[in-house]
C-alpha cells in the first residue's frame, strides 16, 4: 500500500479577511499551488479554479468579504495543526477551525440546495453545479467535478465493462438494479471515515470476485487481490494462498502458450538462481516471477505486459534473466525440431499467436504476434544489407510485377509483407526443415536461410538480370 491510500483528514478554517492577495505568502514557498510538501498539507482557497464550490456553498450563510474561508488536507494531524500557525502568521487573524469531510455529516450544502430529508430517495434531489444550476442524480457528475475536475473523462479503469459488470454490481450490492451506472454506484458520498476515492464497503465482494474488475494501475483494484484492512507499508497479505489463481482468475486462457509457470530451476536455466524474481513457496515460477503489477502506478506504454525490470529494448534480454544466452537452455527461436523430429510448438509462439485447438500434428492457421519486420529484429540487430542499403521498403510496381514473375516462374516462396513492403521474410526463410513444407519451405537451414539458390541470385527476383 501507498501513502495515497491513507486517510486523508480535511480542515475547513476560517480566517478574519484583510487583503486581497493574502494567499501569495501562504503558497510562495511552494512548488505546487497551495501544497506545503515538508508539512505533507494542501491549502485550497476559494479563488482555485477547480474548487469554486467552496466560495459558493460559503456564501449560502456568510457575507462576501466577511470571512476568508480554506481548505487545509493533509494526512497527518499534526500537520493541520501546523497549517494553522502558519495562516495565523501571515494574515495576522485568529483562526477557527473544524475538522470536517466534505462527503460527510453534516456538510450537506457543499452538494445540495438544502439539507436532505430523513428518508428522500436520491433520484428525487436536487444536486448543485459550479454554474449555480440544479442538476439530477442523472447529471449528478456536474456536482462532482467540481472538486474532482477532470475525475469523469480520466476516471481509472476499474472495471472492464460496466456494462458487462453490472449484474455483479448489483448482486454484490454496489449497484441498484435498474439504475443508471454513476458515481455514487461505487463511491460513498457520505462515508464518515475517507479511505481512497471513499469506495463503497460493498464494493470489496465485487472486487474479490467479479472478473471484470481491472486490479492493475488502479488503488480500488487493490481489493481484487489484497484484504481490506492491510496495514499500509507492512508486507502484502494476499486473500488466496495461490498466486496463480489470483491471476488466471481474469486471466483464464493458459499460460502455457507464452511460457509454463511452476517450473524450477535447472541446469538449462540456471541464471534463474541468480536472479531476484520471486519465486512462489515451492521455489517455482508464478505468474508474478515475471510481471510486477502496478501498484496504484500508471502502466507504460514502453512495458505494457509490466515484464520485470523493463522496459526492454529486446524482448530476448528479459528471457535472458533466466535462460543463458547460448548452450544448453540457450534460447533460439530458429531451433523448432527435436531430435525426434518433432515440432517444437514453444519456439513457434516466438513469432506466433495459436488458438486452444493447436496441436504438434495440426498447428492450424498462425497469426504473427507483430509483423515480420518487428519479430525479427526483437533478436537480430538491423542494419541496411546486402551492400549498405536498406531494403526494406515498399516495393515499386514495376518491382513488384518482376517478383511475382520470377516466383512464379521458379517455384519459389518470397513474400511482401501487408504494407507491400520487402521484409526480413521476403528473402530469408525463418523455419527448420521439417517445419513447413513445399515451396514454403525452400532455403530452410540452408547458408544465410535464402529463399532462393545462391547469393548471386538473390537480387534477380526483383532487379532482374539485365536491369
Amino acid at each position: 500500500m501507498r501513502r495515497e491510500s491513507l486517510p486523508r483528514f480535511f480542515s475547513f478554517c476560517a480566517a478574519l479577511f484583510f487583503i486581497s492577495g493574502v494567499f501569495s505568502p501562504l503558497f510562495a514557498a511552494s512548488d505546487d499551488a497551495g501544497k506545503d510538501e515538508e508539512n505533507e498539507v494542501l491549502i485550497v482557497s476559494p479563488e482555485d479554479q477547480n474548487h469554486q464550490l467552496l466560495k459558493k456553498t460559503c456564501l449560502v450563510c456568510h457575507r462576501e468579504g466577511e470571512l476568508l474561508f480554506l481548505i487545509i488536507a493533509s494526512q497527518k494531524a499534526e500537520a493541520l495543526d501546523k497549517a494553522h500557525e502558519k495562516i495565523s502568521g501571515v494574515t495576522g487573524a485568529k483562526t477557527s477551525a473544524v475538522n470536517k469531510n466534505p462527503h460527510s455529516e453534516t456538510v450537506c450544502l457543499f452538494c445540495h440546495f438544502a439539507p436532505p430529508s430523513e428518508g428522500d430517495k436520491s433520484e428525487n434531489l436536487l444536486f448543485r453545479t459550479l454554474e449555480g444550476n440544479p442538476v439530477g442524480r442523472g447529471e449528478v457528475e456536474r456536482l462532482c467535478i467540481m472538486c474532482h475536475p477532470g475525475a469523469v473523462e480520466v476516471h481509472p479503469r476499474v472495471v472492464d465493462s460496466f456494462a458487462a459488470a453490472k449484474s455483479d454490481l448489483e448482486k454484490t450490492g454496489v449497484a441498484s438494479e435498474g439504475r443508471e451506472i454513476k458515481c455514487p454506484t461505487c463511491h460513498d458520498m457520505h462515508s464518515k471515515s475517507v479511505g481512497p476515492a471513499s469506495i463503497k464497503i460493498a464494493f470489496s465482494d465485487f472486487a474479490k470476485n467479479s472478473v471484470h474488475l481491472f486490479p492493475h494501475s488502479n488503488r480500488a483494484g487493490c481489493l481484487g487481490c489484497h484484504p481490506e484492512n492491510m496495514k499500509a507499508f507492512g508486507d502484502p497479505v494476499f486473500t488466496g494462498d495461490d498466486p496463480d489463481k489470483r491471476c488466471q482468475r481474469c486471466h483464464p486462457v493458459k499460460h502455457d502458450s507464452v511460457h509454463s509457470v511452476k517450473v524450477a530451476s535447472s541446469a538449462k536455466t540456471f541464471p534463474m538462481d541468480f536472479s531476484t524474481f520471486p519465486l512462489g513457496k515451492d521455489k517455482k515460477t508464478t505468474c508474478s516471477s515475471c510481471h510486477d503489477e502496478p501498484c496504484g502506478e500508471k502502466i507504460s506504454v514502453k512495458n505494457p505486459e509490466f515484464l520485470r525490470g523493463g522496459p526492454y529494448s529486446m524482448f530476448t534480454d528479459f528471457c535472458y534473466n533466466c535462460h543463458p544466452k547460448a548452450g544448453p537452455g540457450g534460447l533460439n527461436p530458429h531451433d523448432q525440431v527435436d531430435a525426434a523430429g518433432n515440432i517444437v510448438m514453444t519456439a513457434c509462439i516466438f513469432c506466433h499467436t495459436r488458438d486452444a485447438s493447436s496441436t504438434p500434428e495440426d498447428p492450424g492457421k498462425l497469426a504473427f504476434r507483430y509483423s515480420p519486420l518487428e519479430l525479427c529484429v526483437k533478436c537480430h540487430e538491423p542494419w541496411p544489407h546486402p551492400s549498405g542499403i536498406n531494403h526494406v521498403t515498399e516495393i515499386p510496381e514495376k518491382k513488384k510485377k518482376q517478383l511475382d514473375d520470377y516466383v512464379n516462374r521458379h517455384g519459389v516462396k518470397m513474400p511482401i509483407d501487408s504494407k507491400g513492403r520487402v521484409t526480413c521474410t521476403t528473402c530469408h526463410n525463418p523455419h527448420a526443415k521439417g517445419v513447413v513444407t513445399g515451396k514454403s519451405a525452400l532455403g530452410a537451414e540452408e547458408e544465410h536461410s535464402w529463399r532462393v539458390p545462391s547469393f548471386a541470385e538473390l537480387c534477380t527476383p526483383c532487379h532482374a538480370r539485365y536491369d
